[in-house]
């Protein structure tokens, strides 16, 4: 627990080290509690795939240059 990274509650500051009111179970992390609702189907006018997806910019519907992106063949080193 002393190499967890936290940031304060009240100021921007990141520390490192176990905080009660952070990393227990009854409200930790505070920034991943989220809910997802589907408001509706995607595409215009809900047909279709959404936009990304069908950019190939969503994972499982990957285009190539994402697929190459995310392999790191975009990179040089000399």
């Amino acid at each position: 627990t002393d190499s967890l990274v936290r940031k304060s509650g009240f100021v921007s500051v990141i520390g490192k080290g176990y905080a009660p009111d952070i990393h227990t179970a009854n409200g930790a992390p505070r920034e991943s509690f989220v809910k997802f609702t589907k408001a509706e189907d995607g595409g215009l006018n809900g047909k279709g795939k959404w936009p990304p997806a069908e950019e190939g910019l969503r994972p499982t519907y990957e285009s190539d240059k994402v697929k190459k992106y995310l392999s790191g063949d975009y990179v040089e080193v000399e």
